[in-house]
């Protein structure tokens, strides 16, 4: 969503010329980006189905009374703890070191793209004020907000469940900390 408001205030009449002077000619403008987690599918990260194609590891099978935890502070997929010792929503064959094994003939029941990850939220704002001083000459002094609330924004987790960091959000940030310009142009 963008949007763009030219401020009502002291916009016309004489009797409070010093007044609209001050607090007229204000815009506010600015931009809403919302949407929700993207997908993503959980793999086993080793060649469980047995074909040999490193490329793309097989599913593990869907277990619909495991255990899949949440992120604790947000409540959605940014982070996720899932047991890879059968009990979890998620289960592939471990061997006899506790590691995947690579022993699922035909692969997993899990469907692609059964999660979403974090959902995605930005908003940007400007204030500008502008003053005239003839009909030719304006001074526009304006401040522009990138990532007002200052939201994180984060990447889907890793998902593969052969790694270290299975559940954990180890991505670059896609938004980070607010930023803020203060700017003024002359017109003439």
């Amino acid at each position: 969503m963008h949007y763009l408001y030219e401020v009502p205030w002291f916009s016309s009449g004489r009797a409070h010329e010093a007044l609209g002077r001050i607090f007229g000619s204000w815009q506010i403008s600015g931009s809403v980006d919302a949407q929700s987690g993207q997908p993503f599918t959980i793999r086993t990260g080793v060649d469980t189905v047995g074909t040999f194609a490193t490329a793309f590891p097989g599913r593990p099978n869907y277990n619909p009374g495991g255990i899949l935890t949440k992120d604790p502070a947000t409540g959605d997929l940014r982070t996720f703890v899932i047991p890879i010792n059968g009990t979890g929503i998620v289960t592939a064959p471990l061997g006899q070191n506790g590691i995947l094994a690579n022993s699922m003939p035909g692969g997993g029941n899990l469907g692609r793209n059964t999660f979403r990850g974090p959902s995605f939220q930005n908003w940007n704002f400007a204030l500008m004020k502008k003053i005239s001083f003839k009909e030719s000459r304006q001074l526009q002094i304006r401040g522009d907000f990138a990532n007002l609330w200052n939201h994180r924004n984060f990447q889907n987790p890793v998902a593969m469940m052969s790694s270290p960091a299975f559940g954990q959000n180890t991505a670059t940030l896609l938004t980070d900390s607010r930023q803020i310009m203060l700017s003024a142009k002359v017109k003439f």
